[in-house]
């Protein structure tokens, strides 16, 4: 069965940046608290370890989703106005629009893999000092350092795809009846408006004697 051309469009953009399902989370308040001793030279040394090690897969991985979150609005916003094109005219203009999300998303990763760089001096460098102490922070720099670790890292984006599409191969029937019984509500709710704009609309008008 052919794929509705709304689903065929956003289909390009999953394999190339994921859509993910990446929120970014709201400041919360902050108390007063005293201030910071300052960090020892050895506790810079492990925090800029630890940084420099996360600037691996890890980021790889969180660049790649904060990307998608930030490109799926406007696939969300196109899509339905492609599946609303004339049908000889939708193969073409999804080729076009995937070629421009391609170059927004390529565009939105180089901006935020900048920032990450920026921020992982900045804020996560200073946050690993703040929030660990000396030994524990020697800790993860033996537990990244690890080739346990570092596989780890490698298959996880691997792991994270098994278990999603086992996770969606087996609530699909249950999503689709309720996506169906949806459909059904919403057809009723949008059918009896539409019908109703339809009569005004094709009630003649009298002509002037």
């Amino acid at each position: 069965m052919k794929k509705p051309m709304a689903s065929r469009f956003a289909l390009f953009f999953v394999a190339a940046v994921a859509l993910p399902a990446c929120s970014i989370a709201q400041n919360s308040p902050q108390t007063a608290t005293t201030p910071a001793a300052v960090p020892t030279a050895s506790q810079r040394e492990l925090a800029t370890k630890l940084v420099a090690l996360q600037r691996g897969p890890e980021m790889e991985r969180m660049a790649f989703q904060l990307t998608g979150s930030a490109v799926q609005p406007v696939i969300a916003k196109w899509a339905p106005k492609l599946e609303n094109m004339p049908k000889a005219d939708q193969e073409k203009a999804r080729d076009q629009l995937n070629t421009e999300l391609k170059t927004l998303g390529d565009s939105t990763r180089k901006i935020i893999e900048t920032q990450m760089d920026k921020s992982a001096d900045s804020t996560l460098l200073p946050a690993y000092i703040e929030r660990f102490s000396e030994a524990e922070m020697k800790q993860l720099v033996t537990l990244f350092e690890s080739p346990a670790f570092k596989k780890y890292q490698t298959a996880a984006p691997e792991l994270g795809n098994v278990w999603i599409k086992d996770v969606v191969d087996n609530s699909r029937t249950v999503v689709d009846e309720k996506t169906k019984a949806f459909d059904v509500i919403a057809a009723k709710i949008v059918g009896e408006k539409a019908g109703h704009d339809k009569a005004v609309a094709e009630k003649p008008v009298a002509k002037k004697k």
